[in-house]
């Protein structure tokens, strides 16, 4: 019997990992922030920054391991966190911003009120053959974009929906109407693809047709 699938959700015990989709156990965290320096700013870690020169110029033992150890999560997740010797001190807390850990592949996720936001999920919608290639492109900018705009996927696709119908030989302007016509002309068979479609590319968003 497979393991089962559990859509991740906000303070869940365990879910299916949105990184490695194993069904593992989850360690929430709060988050807490601290404001730079002033000559300080973010930056992005790349592997770059871990150099032998860098490891071989450190005396300390403790610090070589705990370079290695970070090395270590970072190669495996590259939003991971470092160890500061010392603590700092934390006075605010994000509210309705929330971490979780999976216990599978250690990787973080991040949360949004009861929203996933990283890392982001991705819709795999391929595009009929024979859409029409204006068409197909407004459908793949729909389907990349339904998991944080529904609404925006569904504008998309009712463009798209709009230039198929002058593909077909419609007026481009109406979509109930130019539908309507097609129903009449016989095409109630395309009528119930494209709302399947629409469906399917756009769960989340109502698109009357």
């Amino acid at each position: 019997m497979p393991p089962k699938e559990v859509t991740p959700g906000l303070a869940l015990d365990s879910f299916s990992c949105p990184h490695c989709g194993a069904f593992a156990d989850q360690h929430w965290f709060r988050t807490f922030v601290r404001s730079y320096q002033r000559d300080d700013n973010p930056s992005v870690v790349t592997k770059d920054d871990f150099t032998k020169a860098k490891f071989d110029g450190m005396d300390d033992e403790k610090e070589k391991k705990a370079f290695l150890d970070f090395f270590k999560r970072f190669t495996k997740n590259e939003v991971t966190y470092s160890v500061v010797p010392y603590g700092e001190t934390c006075n605010w807390e994000l509210v309705n911003a929330y971490i979780s850990l999976c216990h599978s592949c250690d990787a973080f996720a991040i949360w949004i009120k009861d929203s996933l936001v990283w890392p982001a999920k991705e819709y795999q919608i391929e595009p009929h053959e024979d859409m029409p290639p204006d068409v197909k492109e407004d459908f793949i900018e729909a389907a990349t974009i339904i998991d944080h705009s529904p609404r925006g996927a569904a504008a998309l696709v009712r463009l798209a929906i709009q230039k198929l119908m002058v593909d077909l030989g419609e007026k481009g302007k109406n979509i109930n109407e130019d539908i309507a016509s097609l129903v009449e002309k016989g095409l109630e068979s395309l009528r119930r693809r494209v709302s399947t479609r629409c469906s399917k590319i756009c769960p989340k968003a109502r698109l009357r047709l």
